[in-house]
C-alpha cells in the first residue's frame, strides 16, 4: 500500500447527485510489518480511500511516509460522510507476502459532479470559479428573464436551477417552490425542494457569554487598526462543526482578543479582534494550508459604530468572504461593562 502525506480532495462545495451503491473492497497495508495494531489501521485506511473514490471523490496521494496520522484522520472524516452505517470491516490478517488485509463491505452515497449543458452557463461556471461573481449573476439572471424572449425553455430551466446552488437567491425558499412549479419533470426538483426546507433554518445558531481572565494577559506589541496596544488576551477560542443539507461537514473556529492600550496612547483605552477561520471536513488536526480565514474584524472601543457584521446577506459578495455558501449574520461582541462580552451569529446555508 502507498502511505499518504497530502490529500487533494476536489469535492467542495460543487452540485452532487447522489445514489446509493453496495460495496467491497479489499485494504492492504505495506509490507514492513511494523505491529499488527499499525498495519491493521494502514490497511483499514486503505479500504477507506479506496471506497471514497468509487463514491466518486478524486484523491491524489503522494508515497511519502510522514504525517500518516494526519492523512489517517482526514479519511476517516471524509468516508464518515459517505460510508453509511452498517458497514463492516473483516479481518483477513497476515497473508503470503507479509502485507496485513482487510475486506471492507457496506453501502456508500456516490457523488458525481453534475455536468452544465449550454456553453453559455459553462462561461458562467468559469466566471463563478474565478470569483467573478457579479458578471456571472448577470449571465443567469438574462436567461431566467429572457430578457432577449428567445431563450430556450431547457436554458431558462439550467439557469435558475444554478442560480439557486450558487447562492445568488436571497429569496431562496420561494425560487426553490417557483422551479418546482415551472419544471415539476425535472429531475433536480427534489433537491431544490429539500434545499428550500433547509435555507430557511440556521445551519448552526451560536451564543456565548465570556469574560476576561486577567491572568491571560500576553504583553508584546500588537498592532489593530494602525494602533500598538501593549497586551493581548484571548477570551474565546471556539470550534464548530457544521453540515450542510447533504451533510458536508466544515469546521470553523472563532476567535475573540481583546488588546490594552500602549501607555502613550491613553486615549484608546482597549480594541478588539475577532476572527472567524475554517476548513472543508471535520479533521481535527488539519494542514495549515488547508485552514482558510472568512473574516476578521478588528475595531478601537468607542461608544458609538457600528457592531454588527454579516456577510453575503445584502445579496453582494464581500471580497474576503471565502465560505462559499454560507452567509454569517450576527453582532460583534461589545462589552455592556468592562470586559464583559456575548458573542452571537448564526450561519445559513446559501447555496450548495
Amino acid at each position: 500500500m502507498k502511505k499518504l502525506i497530502s490529500i487533494s480532495l476536489l469535492l467542495c462545495f460543487t452540485t452532487f447527485a447522489q445514489e446509493v451503491i453496495d460495496i467491497s473492497v479489499k485494504g492492504i497495508s505495506d509490507i514492513k510489518n511494523e505491529g499488527a495494531q499499525k498495519d491493521r489501521k494502514e490497511a483499514v485506511m486503505d479500504a477507506k480511500r479506496q471506497a471514497c473514490e468509487k463514491a466518486g471523490l478524486k484523491i491524489k496521494s503522494k508515497t511519502t511516509v510522514e504525517n500518516f496520522q494526519t492523512v489517517f484522520d482526514y479519511i476517516e472524516s471524509e468516508s464518515e460522510a459517505l460510508l453509511l452505517p452498517g458497514f463492516q470491516i473483516i479481518d483477513i490478517g497476515y497473508v503470503a507476502d507479509g502485507t496485513y488485509q482487510v475486506v471492507l463491505t457496506g453501502k456508500i452515497k456516490t457523488v458525481v459532479e453534475e455536468k452544465i449543458s449550454a456553453k453559455e452557463l459553462r462561461y458562467a461556471k468559469s466566471l463563478y470559479d474565478r470569483e467573478k461573481y457579479s458578471e456571472c449573476k448577470q449571465i443567469l439572471e438574462k436567461y431566467i428573464n429572457n430578457k432577449e424572449n428567445d431563450a430556450p425553455e431547457e436554458l431558462q430551466e439550467e439557469s435558475l436551477y444554478l442560480y439557486i446552488k450558487w447562492g445568488f437567491s436571497f429569496t431562496a425558499q420561494e425560487d426553490c417552490e417557483k422551479y418546482a412549479a415551472f419544471y415539476p419533470e425535472s429531475e433536480k426538483v427534489s433537491k431544490v425542494l429539500k434545499y428550500g426546507e433547509f435555507v430557511t433554518k440556521p445551519v448552526l445558531k451560536y451564543s456565548k457569554d465570556f469574560s476576561v481572565n486577567n491572568s491571560n494577559w500576553v504583553e508584546g506589541n500588537y498592532e489593530v487598526d494602525s494602533n500598538i496596544f501593549k497586551n493581548q488576551n484571548i477570551v474565546l477560542l471556539d470550534t464548530l462543526v457544521i453540515s450542510d443539507f447533504v451533510e458536508n461537514k466544515t469546521t470553523i473556529i472563532a476567535q475573540f482578543s481583546i488588546y490594552q492600550a500602549n501607555e502613550t496612547a491613553p486615549d484608546k483605552s482597549a480594541a478588539y479582534r475577532l476572527s472567524i477561520k475554517y476548513w472543508l471536513g471535520n479533521n481535527p488536526n488539519p494542514e495549515l494550508t488547508d485552514i482558510k480565514i472568512i473574516d476578521a474584524k478588528s475595531k478601537i472601543f468607542s461608544d458609538s459604530g457600528s457592531k454588527t457584521f454579516q456577510h453575503s446577506a445584502s445579496g453582494k459578495w464581500f471580497e474576503n468572504f471565502k465560505l462559499k455558501n454560507y452567509q454569517i449574520k450576527g453582532m460583534v461582541p461589545f462589552a455592556e461593562e468592562e470586559y464583559s462580552y456575548n458573542l452571537k451569529f448564526d450561519i445559513y446555508q446559501n447555496g450548495f
